[in-house]
């Protein structure tokens, strides 16, 4: 017959038992890696790495693009020279332009209504610098400006898309009812060529 103190003891050697049992189990358990980080990918890569225009070179081109376009190349002294002369009188309609050999200056010839008008512009074709009347206009020229659907302005735009350069002369020139703008263009290469645009339609002839 087992004592009741027998039987507690060997209660407590069973806990014991148990006990160490589950210690040892904690001990063996593997510890919990560090979760490993993934690679990025090409395009992330390439992405990080590029490299963009934070200051344009064309305004309209916002902050961040990848690429901006090269500058606008700045407009032919000439043709802002024929715009400034035109512009000191209402109706003024240029005819020539030349350019004066000593200082470099534009000499525009306008027309307003019967009269003509001489006008000089700076070399940049910014300012007026003088302007002097002349007198009536010469009534060959009056014709061929009522003739002339196109302006010495479209010419000059016209004549420089055919050929690359700068302006240096126009006149309108030719029979009265068939006007035609001759312009003298400059090329890069320092030769002077003249382009032929007719006046009524605004093709090159």
């Amino acid at each position: 017959m087992t004592t009741p103190r027998a039987g507690a003891a060997g209660l407590v050697a069973a806990l014991l038992v148990v006990a160490a049992c589950s210690d040892a189990g904690g001990g063996d358990s593997p510890a919990t890696e560090p979760a490993t980080q993934e690679a990025p990918t090409t395009a992330e890569a390439t992405a990080r790495e590029t490299v963009t225009d934070l200051e344009p070179d064309e305004p309209s081109m916002s902050s961040g693009d990848d690429a901006s376009p090269a500058p606008f190349a700045p407009e032919d002294a000439a043709i802002g020279a024929l715009a400034a002369a035109e512009a000191v009188s209402e109706n003024g309609r240029a005819y020539e332009l030349d350019r004066d050999d000593d200082e470099g200056a534009w000499q525009v010839h306008v027309a307003v209504d019967d009269l003509e008008r001489e006008v000089e512009v700076s070399a940049d074709g910014n300012t007026v610098v003088r302007e002097e009347d002349e007198g009536p206009v010469d009534a060959d020229d009056r014709a061929r400006l009522d003739a002339a659907s196109t302006s010495a302005n479209e010419a000059a735009m016209t004549a420089l898309t055919d050929i690359q350069g700068n302006v240096e002369e126009i006149e309108l020139e030719g029979p009265e009812d068939a006007p035609v703008w001759r312009v003298e263009v400059r090329t890069t290469d320092g030769a002077n060529v003249e382009v032929r645009v007719d006046a009524v339609t605004g093709d090159i002839e």
